[in-house]
């Protein structure tokens, strides 16, 4: 499994456990059960951290392969500009040498 499919996954789980513990925290505190309204609240700061930890890091892994995409396509523009350059000196070569042919 992939690191981005397992930090996938975790974010889900960590989304879900930050709903589900809002909700048993609110339900908690409405009905006056303080443990209940308690354990709700650290389910639900413990999944909003957790999944601001994922995000980070798939934030930073996009960052990498964006620098990465962007140094792969300067390279290949520069290939390309070499490659048009010489491609230029051929022709004006076989143009300079027809030229001193005709003379």
């Amino acid at each position: 499994m992939s690191l981005d499919a397992v930090d996938t996954a975790v974010a889900g789980y960590a989304s879900k456990a930050t709903v589900a513990g809002a909700i048993g925290g609110a339900a908690g505190w409405w009905s006056g059960v303080d443990w209940l309204g308690a354990t709700g609240l650290l389910l639900a700061v413990g999944g909003f951290a957790i999944n601001g930890y994922f995000k980070r890091r798939q934030d930073r892994r996009d960052a990498a392969r964006r620098d990465e995409e962007h140094a792969e396509h300067m390279a290949r523009m520069k290939r390309d500009e070499l490659e048009g350059q010489l491609r230029i000196q051929i022709m004006q070569r076989q143009i300079n040498s027809s030229m001193e042919a005709e003379e």
